[in-house]
């Protein structure tokens, strides 16, 4: 049985007042965010120039760093550990505290990463060798640093980035259904593409050139110092030390805002001197807006004349003609009129030889894509360019091999999963005024799943086989029935979650939809070692699966049986059911948003409940003293043993414990403890 301290009154109010001090601290800091953020407006607006200082001074704020802690608490690789074996397991205020002053202290030093090596999602031809993805894995102690310095960095920078909105990767409030939504809304009439991709672009950061654009906006010498000395901090490599001399890791919590800001110069790059030499070359050659074709205006102005002529002649009261030599008359004048109305329909009103140049760029971290209308000989020229500009001001290279132009006429460039193809938008209808035919025409996008890459991504799993077959998924056989058609309605809906809300056709969907439920069905049949017409007999059409829970009433002391239907999701209920807004492509809704405070505000949400574990009692024994939170990747279902009983009755992955029963919870103890046996149990669910 477990023995309660006494005194415990006086360690919940301590805890309470350490709350209430810390709350008070976070105010200022979120203050002096909010500050940043609109000077970064104003300097963007034109209304300031003054560069960022005392960033450093910030960074050692131990308020930021709990807002940092609670902001990758979450992560699933926090439990991963760095170089030091250290993981987010075992954080406590007084951690954070010696984290801060070490930085105060100008003691800290970022350490070196731990460097593994994860498969590329691809489908592989036979013989051909695997490709692996370097991932750096920081300390934790790092990890907090790093996070601290994106959530300043992006406060900084994201009035930049939302100036021209080009880039969409890893920004507040932005996706890949924006960035496929303004490709669809502002790609009208553009028929060609140029689909980029940079030769490791995370791992050829130059440090040197990123410095250079970081002091654009930060005078802070000792913020530039810290970070720059971990660009160079080195990493392990399966046990051997090596030096990091170009690249910003992926895996490091800062890195995704550093390569934004570093690619932040060819965005400007691509709305300045490219925009610049499209202009140039419109003006050259003589390039407007709607040039107008002259036999096509001849051709109207005829048809002017005759229907003119018509009129006049079938109101004229004077002729003293038959009524049927007037009605002859009329019928060959409106022949003519129609003859002309015909020639007139196969003809373009503008021609496209002298229209404008346009180009639609969309970045998605180091992913890009330029839409345009020109002619191949000119994206051509803007890939080399492009090529020379990368490799002379940020010393990347562009992969020629993966380097795509595509006729959108005639085949798909893809960006984000997405398939991006151009079709004729044609539409002939009648005047009301002269009931004559009218032609529309002009090219529009149509977006679609890039099905190919969703194949690759469902052979790689084990859903289809080589010859995209759906086939059962053998280690999934031996789970319970209903578990199967969770985890595939998991997929479904998931797969659809992504697709929908931008997709012109979701009957494109259909076959995915088809694959998985026939996989479905084959993980059934080698569960059962039956065959699938067997399985669908069995239980039915869609997959139906009754399970019967326990229900207890502790108050009348009776048990009972509840039954509960599981069903695999049908291709019109995942249609009809899912929860999804589908996106409208208004043109209303092109242009761009102007700066606003409204659009990033910095620390929005306070971790609260991050600080409540902080400066909360240890939940066994009610200590206020060396609090720690103890941590677990997730509580799984079935039979679990141990204090991880008490979280899953929580529902929480972390609790406060202090050093000493934390250490002895990794040690096993406390397997039959008791949610009444715990202390401040109130205070830890709010």
């Amino acid at each position: 049985m477990l023995k309660k301290r006494k005194r415990t009154q006086k360690d919940l109010d301590q805890s309470a007042l350490l709350y209430s001090k810390m709350i008070k601290d976070f105010i200022p800091i979120k203050n002096i965010l909010t500050g940043i953020n609109k000077h970064s407006i104003n300097i963007e607006k034109g209304l300031a120039e003054k560069k960022f200082d005392n960033l450093y001074d910030l960074l050692s704020k131990q308020s930021l760093l709990v807002q940092a802690y609670g902001n990758i608490q979450r992560n699933k690789g926090s439990l991963t550990s760095g170089t030091d074996k250290t993981t987010i397991d075992g954080v406590s205020l007084k951690k954070l505290q010696e984290l801060a002053l070490e930085i105060k202290n100008k003691t800290f030093k970022f350490s070196l990463l731990r460097r593994i090596y994860v498969p590329k999602p691809k489908r592989y031809k036979p013989g051909e060798k695997k490709k692996l993805r370097p991932i750096g894995i920081p300390n934790f102690k790092d990890r907090i640093i790093q996070e601290a310095i994106r959530i300043i960095l992006e406060t900084i920078y994201e009035p930049v980035f939302e100036k021209r909105n080009d880039n969409y990767g890893f920004r507040p409030n932005k996706s890949c259904h924006q960035a496929i939504i303004k490709i669809r809304r502002q790609g009208t009439g553009l028929t060609s593409a140029l689909e980029g991709d940079i030769e490791g672009a995370y791992d050829n950061v130059d440090h040197d050139i990123l410095i250079n654009i970081l002091k654009k906006r930060i005078q802070d010498e000792k913020f530039l110092k810290l970070l720059n000395q971990g660009f160079k901090s080195g990493l392990l490599d399966q046990g051997k030390r090596q030096d990091t001399l170009l690249g910003v890791p992926q895996g490091g919590l800062a890195s995704p805002i550093l390569f934004n800001i570093y690619m932040q110069e060819f965005d400007n790059f691509i709305n300045t001197d490219l925009q610049t030499f499209i202009d140039d070359l419109n003006t050259k050659e003589g390039r407007v807006q709607k040039p107008r074709n002259l036999q096509y205006d001849t051709l109207s102005s005829k048809i002017t004349i005759v229907r003119n002529t018509y009129k006049r002649q079938k109101g004229n009261t004077k002729w003293v003609e038959t009524n049927e030599t007037k009605k002859n008359g009329l019928r060959v004048i409106i022949n003519n009129l129609k003859i002309l109305i015909k020639r007139r329909l196969r003809m373009p009103s503008t021609l496209a030889s002298k229209r404008l140049i346009k180009i639609l760029y969309i970045r998605y971290a180091d992913d890009w894509i330029i839409l345009s209308n020109a002619k191949p000989k000119i994206i051509i020229e803007i890939k080399n360019k492009i090529k020379n500009w990368l490799s002379t001001n940020l010393k990347l290279n562009l992969s020629e091999s993966k380097t795509y132009i595509t006729n959108l006429k005639f085949g798909a460039a893809k960006f984000v999963g997405f398939s991006i193809r151009s079709y004729t938008r044609r539409k002939i209808s009648k005047s009301p005024e002269y009931n004559e035919l009218i032609k529309s025409a002009g090219w529009n996008l149509v977006i679609d799943i890039d099905e190919q890459r969703i194949l690759d991504r469902l052979f790689i799993k084990g859903f289809i086989d080589k010859k995209n077959k759906p086939i059962g998924k053998r280690p999934w056989a031996t789970l319970r029935e209903e578990e199967i058609i969770n985890r595939y309605n998991y997929i479904m809906r998931g797969t659809a979650n992504y697709y929908f809300p931008v997709l012109d056709r979701l009957s494109r969907f259909q076959r995915i939809f088809y694959i998985l439920k026939f996989s479905c069905l084959g993980t059934f049949a080698k569960k059962f070692n039956s065959k699938i017409t067997n399985i669908t007999k069995k239980f039915g059409d869609p997959l139906k699966v009754t399970i019967k829970e326990k229900q207890t009433l502790k108050k009348h002391k009776m048990v009972f049986q509840k039954s509960k239907t599981i069903t695999l999701l049908s291709y019109l209920a995942l249609k009809n059911n899912l929860q999804y807004k589908k996106y409208s492509w208004k043109t209303q809704d092109k242009k761009i948003p102007i700066i606003s405070s409204d659009i990033f505000k910095p620390m929005e949400t306070i971790n609260w409940r991050t600080l409540r574990n902080l400066t909360n009692v240890c939940t066994i024994c009610g200590s206020a003293e060396d609090v720690q939170i103890h941590h677990v990747k997730h509580i799984r279902k079935g039979i679990i043993i141990g204090f991880h009983q008490v979280l899953r009755q929580l529902n929480r992955t972390m609790i406060p414990l202090c050093s000493t029963h934390h250490r002895e919870v990794h040690q096993g103890k406390y397997s039959d403890i008791k949610l009444t046996d715990l202390f401040g149990l109130e205070r830890f669910l709010e």
